[in-house]
């Protein structure tokens, strides 16, 4: 292996680990702006199947449509991946006829 390749191959793994952290970062948020709830109900529907709860589903979420879409991976693309997961959301809890967000009482 030549050391341009070996360069080229760390900076590739360390990129794809930022890129990880942030997209966990993301998912976080979106699990409290998008009131989530924890739970494994959104495993088999919008992660890989392997994940263990809806944060990591939805981490795997996060950085699949960030790559496939070309986004940074950064805070100023939570309302875009909002805009796009509320009604993946929706259409989920349509079809397996319970919630999967908490719901939001308004107080005041």
């Amino acid at each position: 292996m030549s050391y341009e390749y070996e360069r080229h191959l760390a900076h590739t793994i360390v990129l794809r680990q930022d890129a990880a952290e942030y997209a966990h970062c993301l998912a976080k948020n979106l699990m409290a702006s998008l009131c989530i709830k924890s739970g494994d109900d959104l495993v088999p529907h919008i992660g890989c199947g392997t994940e263990d709860c809806n944060l990591q589903a939805v981490e795997s979420w996060v950085y699949m449509v960030c790559t496939c879409l070309k986004l940074p991976f950064s805070a100023d693309q939570l309302e875009v991946l909002e805009g796009l997961l509320q009604p993946t959301l929706s259409a989920l809890s349509e079809q397996l006829g319970y919630p999967l967000q908490k719901e939001v009482s308004n107080v005041g």
